[in-house]
């Protein structure tokens, strides 16, 4: 697949189909893969009993945007 960036140069990507990632870190027998299920499991049940995800690291990066999502969630609250 190919992308043009903001700056008109075209990338190419490459795109993997989450449910095969799924299926081959749950079908291969090795420490990798048993580190995978691990972190898979721990990801899933967090993201089911929460019923959503947030990618800390990236809120984290982009610190402006966290500040003006703090600032929206205590404005929801406030009313």
């Amino acid at each position: 697949m190919e992308q043009v960036a903001a700056d008109k140069k075209v990338r190419k990507m490459n795109l993997y189909n989450l449910d095969m990632i799924i299926f081959v870190g749950y079908r291969v027998n090795s420490i990798g893969a048993t580190q995978f299920r691990i972190w898979a499991t721990k990801i899933l049940k967090k993201h089911l009993v929460a019923g959503y995800t947030i990618n800390q690291k990236r809120l984290l990066e982009q610190k402006d945007k966290f500040q003006e999502l703090q600032e929206a969630v205590s404005f929801i609250l406030a009313i």
